[in-house]
């Protein structure tokens, strides 16, 4: 009973891990990107 609590446990570590890293891996280019769209326009508006 403890180990199927472990591995449950585990599973569910799991999921959050890859859920963080892919919520990282879609918001971080979003943010790279859109800062340098914000150069590109400071640059162009001048």
């Amino acid at each position: 009973m403890i180990v199927v609590a472990k591995l449950s446990l585990f599973i569910v570590w799991l999921m959050a891990f890859v859920i963080t890293c892919l919520v990282l891996g879609i918001t971080f280019p979003v943010i790279v990107l859109f800062d340098k769209f914000q150069m590109l326009f400071k640059e162009v508006s001048l």
